[in-house]
């Protein structure tokens, strides 16, 4: 016996007018491109990948493993001792307690983060972006008083040509949010691996192509999964009736091809 099989495609839920409204709204904004257009991403602050995802370092934090990664390294630095040291004459060092910056390194280096909270943030920094910085505030007499941590991205070093100071040219300075000028002797600056000794190397600009990889097969599985791991429509056919030989026919070869 023969039969003919058509699939009848599933409709699609009618669009609300508040859906109609922000479609409108995009299609406005973005013209012809969407989200995960190459030739927008530059401007939503990530790097537009192969897989169609867009990753920034925040995007990166949802793969599971580069989370836990980040966290475990910078939670494990942040554990270890940090005692400022003072050598004896004969050899030998002993905690510097008398020191402020004793306490800085290891109770609380502002008012708004102990140090462990400070020390995590800071390699966290240094893992994402390449570079962890925290500027020094000094009191009167040029003591450290504060040290106040600084979002990587908030930062550029450069160099100042044609200016010398304490008796060295171009030397090494930061700029921070574009405007204001930090010297390296106010600066504390965990460097990761990089090629000029400066600026490290932004892992997640190195990594977007595993970690968009990573985001487009998490955001696929958790769509799959979430539909009853099924395909839509609906099976119909020209007889009456499918006795139970020709149903399991059927069956048999929908999985065949969905295997």
């Amino acid at each position: 016996m023969s039969y003919e099989l058509t699939i009848v495609p599933k409709q699609p839920p009618p669009v609300s007018f508040g859906g109609r409204l922000m479609d409108s709204i995009r299609s406005y904004t973005l013209g012809p491109h969407n989200l995960k257009d190459k030739a927008i991403a530059p401007y939503y602050s990530g790097a537009a990948t192969g897989s169609g995802q867009l990753v920034n370092e925040f995007t990166a934090f949802l793969v599971s493993a580069w989370y836990d990664g980040i966290n475990q390294l910078s939670s494990d630095v942040a554990k270890m001792p940090c005692n400022l040291m003072i050598r004896r004459p004969n050899g030998g060092s002993d905690p510097f307690i008398a020191s402020r910056t004793y306490k800085l390194l290891k109770f609380s280096p502002n008012p708004e983060m102990r140090s462990m909270v400070f020390r995590r943030t800071l390699m966290t920094n240094a893992l994402v972006y390449g570079s962890g910085y925290a500027e020094i505030e000094r009191d009167g007499a040029k003591r450290p008083f504060y040290l106040w941590h600084l979002l990587s991205k908030r930062v550029q070093p450069f160099t100042d040509e044609g200016m010398i100071l304490d008796g060295r040219e171009s030397p090494l300075r930061y700029r921070v949010d574009g405007e204001d000028i930090v010297e390296a002797q106010d600066m504390i600056h965990l460097q990761g691996l990089s090629l000029d000794g400066v600026q490290g190397f932004n892992l997640v600009w190195l990594a977007r192509e595993i970690l968009g990889l990573a985001l487009a097969s998490q955001q696929f599985a958790a769509s799959f999964f979430g539909q009853g791991t099924r395909f839509g429509g609906v099976l119909s056919s020209e007889l009456q009736d499918l006795d139970d030989d020709q149903k399991e026919e059927i069956r048999a070869e929908i999985e065949k091809l969905h295997k």
